[in-house]
């Protein structure tokens, strides 16, 4: 529900959705960055969370109704650092992988053999722009059958 935004938030998530990744980063950037966004979440570490963030980063979450998933955007690095701190320790059991996703930086999460988690980042200059996280079984469908 965007009405829980503040005014800022509502109209930077306008901007990010309408407009798409600004200044977008070259694939070795993004895949670089993401690479450091897996290291400080594995370690927890927030300053290092906040550094691969763009200050107004947008994390949206797709959870389908079948699994947990935060249910409204979370805007600005401190916010969506502090939520990955909070969740970022996989489980010993969880294979991070680094891939591409629709032309698009991602990071797959395997657990019991199958995907659980992708995320997928708009990356530019600043860093990390906006994060899709997609936990919804029936959209991960497509790709557990893929591998």
């Amino acid at each position: 529900r965007v009405g829980l935004l503040p005014r800022r938030g509502r109209a930077r998530l306008r901007v990010s959705c309408e407009s798409g990744p600004r200044r977008p980063a070259a694939p070795a950037t993004g895949r670089a960055l993401v690479e450091r966004f897996l290291a400080a979440t594995r370690s927890g570490n927030l300053g290092q969370l906040m550094g691969v963030l763009a200050p107004d980063v947008v994390l949206l979450s797709d959870g389908g109704g079948r699994v947990a998933a935060i249910n409204r955007p979370l805007v600005g690095s401190r916010p969506v650092g502090r939520f990955f701190k909070a969740i970022g320790r996989y489980s010993p059991a969880a294979r991070p992988r680094i891939t591409e996703l629709n032309g698009q930086s991602a990071l797959l999460i395997e657990e019991a053999g199958a995907i659980t988690n992708a995320f997928v980042f708009d990356v530019s200059a600043a860093g990390l722009t906006a994060i899709y996280v997609v936990r919804n079984p029936d959209k991960l469908t497509q790709l557990n059958s893929d591998r």
